[in-house]
């Protein structure tokens, strides 16, 4: 494995952080992240189910202006699971009582290679294409942990992963890009609208209520292609996750979680599903809505430039 120390993002509550300069010297794999945070726990501590990754509001790679990635800490330490079987590698402190000490940590992974598909080296990002890498953080505060936590310090220690070996020739430009929408009323055909300029492998959903997962929002999910064409149509949201846990070979899924792949079965770069040529494209759901707290939809989707050649 060949992973460089690139630099660090200090913690700042309620703050998006300056841009971390990335080096172009090589071929990006992608990045590696290991957040700490340190602090101090009260005399009674209830972590938010995701905490560490909750502080992260929204991490940022900049690609001469564009944000190619721009993910909620939550949602990108949970990608792994699906692709790879691989629980978010965290840990959060439940001592109560304690002052100085670590308060969790939490090791993630940005990406460009295409993971769930087979193995290609076109994935990889040409770092010397663009004039300008960098890498920045919104942070979220203390509360965003759950209740009894206090945070002093944090960094965000980033590594590189290059490519030294391979020659690229053509290569793809993989962007994630998550989006949330708040769910005001129960709908039947609440269509959760995307992008219609990419070649998509997955959209991965989120469900909140109150900022905490749930899994009884969703009731059937359908993929609107607009007019009358659809890509799958009124699946119960039960029979959706069991073929997922089926595709996939999970055993379990988290909880609020729902992956929508658009690929076909042989995971290959044709298979990718292609909304250029569509003039709408929508995960369309039946939705209920419960009173008292926030409904939350978030949709974190990962689609490709183009085909390699």
């Amino acid at each position: 494995m060949d992973i460089l120390k690139v630099g660090q993002i200090n913690y700042s509550a309620n703050t998006l952080s300056d841009i971390l300069p990335i080096p172009r010297d090589f071929p990006l794999h992608g990045l590696n992240c290991y957040l700490t945070l340190t602090g101090n726990t009260g005399s009674s501590v209830s972590p938010d189910p995701e905490a560490p990754a909750s502080i992260i509001k929204r991490i940022e790679f900049i690609a001469d202006g564009e944000s190619i990635v721009n993910v909620d800490g939550e949602s990108i330490a949970m990608l792994p699971y699906f692709f790879r079987k691989i629980a978010p590698v965290k840990t959060i402190n439940t001592t109560t009582s304690q002052t100085g000490v670590v308060i969790g940590t939490l090791d993630f992974e940005l990406l460009f290679d295409a993971v769930g598909l087979h193995p290609d080296i076109l994935s990889v990002l040409m770092s010397g294409a663009y004039n300008h890498l960098g890498l920045r953080v919104l942070w979220g505060a203390s509360s965003d942990l759950g209740t009894g936590y206090t945070v002093s310090s944090g960094t965000l220690e980033v590594c590189s992963m290059p490519e030294y070996y391979l020659a690229v020739k053509s290569p793809v430009l993989k962007r994630v890009k998550t989006k949330s929408e708040i769910i005001t009323a129960s709908q039947g055909d609440y269509k959760f609208k995307l992008p219609t300029n990419g070649l998509y492998q997955y959209v991965l959903l989120k469900c909140e209520r109150g900022g905490l997962p749930v899994n009884d929002m969703i009731n059937r999910i359908s993929i609107w292609l607009g007019g009358t064409a659809y890509k799958a149509k009124d699946v119960s949201y039960a029979q959706w996750q069991a073929n997922v846990k089926y595709l996939h070979r999970l055993n379990t899924l988290p909880d609020g979680y729902v992956l929508v792949d658009l690929t076909n079965a042989s995971g290959s770069w044709r298979d990718l599903f292609n909304a250029n040529l569509l003039s709408d494209f929508a995960i369309e759901l039946d939705l209920t809505y419960q009173s008292g707290s926030t409904n939350q939809l978030k949709a974190t989707y990962c689609f490709y430039d183009k085909y390699p050649r």
